[in-house]
């Protein structure tokens, strides 16, 4: 009797102390105030390795939000991906298929997608074909035929292409063998020493020697993220300062020259709906 009396009250003695304010829940423990930098950091991925170009458009990116701002590159987009989950970065650029997977675990949200030129002055694109790569004596004709064959790719580079092939009536986890490659040129290889029957990549690789199969969805550009728990206010003010860009001969210079950009549009978390629509394909 005695010990069930003084359970009782142990757990009055809770009640009263919850209701009064002396205890906090868990979500009030770990709540934390929304985050403004005051150095932005910034990792995105570029094979440019020119330091004064990079210090050029950290000064360009500075002098337009009013703090500093420290620009790594990374020729990795796992590393970047590793830096905006650990809130190590501000603001990194993602590969779809990651960004995807990061916004589900709420540790990234998008606020733009570079833009790419097709070669057409007037023309800037946000999404790209997909391109299925193979030997001309292979005698493919349409996805179908890649059913039990070798094929490269990079990894996190190919969700929406598997899932075309998954369309088609491929099934992409027992129909397939899969060689894992670094690079397109890598890939490219793979395939002309036989290391692989095809090369799953992107309408912009070049197919000199080779024969193709475009696949059915265009896939989204990269996502330009940031970390999820920045004010509102800094996610804007990043936001216009990267779609100003290409009105200065300088920002369209550097972000050509650094990663490949002819400029940014806003995005939407619809974008990359076609991301999330393959995977569920590809994972059946």
């Amino acid at each position: 009797m005695r010990q069930i009396t003084i359970s009782c009250l142990a757990a009055v003695m809770m009640l009263f102390l919850s209701a009064c304010g002396f205890i906090k829940t868990v979500h009030d423990q770990s709540s934390t105030p929304p985050y403004e930098p005051e150095t932005l950091h910034i990792q995105f991925v570029s094979a440019e390795e020119d330091g004064e170009q990079v210090n050029a458009f950290a000064d360009l990116l500075a002098k337009e939000l009013g703090i500093p701002v420290e620009l790594k590159l990374t020729s990795d987009y796992e590393k970047a991906g590793k830096d905006i989950r650990s809130k190590k970065s501000d603001l990194v650029m993602m590969q779809p298929a990651d960004y995807v997977e990061a916004n589900q675990s709420r540790e990234a949200i998008v606020l733009l997608q570079p833009q790419l030129s097709t070669g057409d002055p007037k023309e800037k694109v946000t999404s790209v074909k997909g391109r299925i790569l193979f030997d001309k004596t292979s005698g493919f004709t349409s996805l179908k035929d890649l059913a039990g064959k070798t094929i490269a790719v990079q990894e996190g580079k190919a969700v929406v292409q598997l899932g075309d092939l998954a369309k088609a009536g491929i099934d992409v986890q027992k129909d397939l063998t899969f060689v894992y490659v670094t690079s397109d040129t890598e890939g490219i290889e793979a395939v002309k020493k036989r290391k692989a029957d095809a090369l799953i990549t992107l309408e912009t690789t070049s197919a000199k020697g080779l024969r193709q199969l475009e696949t059915e969805n265009r896939i989204p550009n990269d996502a330009i993220a940031v970390r999820p728990d920045m004010t509102d206010e800094w996610q804007e003010s990043i936001r216009q300062t990267f779609l100003s860009l290409d009105e200065s001969k300088e920002g369209r210079q550097l972000i050509l020259t650094l990663f490949g950009h002819v400029g940014y549009v806003p995005a939407e978390e619809s974008d990359f709906d076609i991301i999330r629509q393959s995977q569920e394909l590809v994972e059946r």
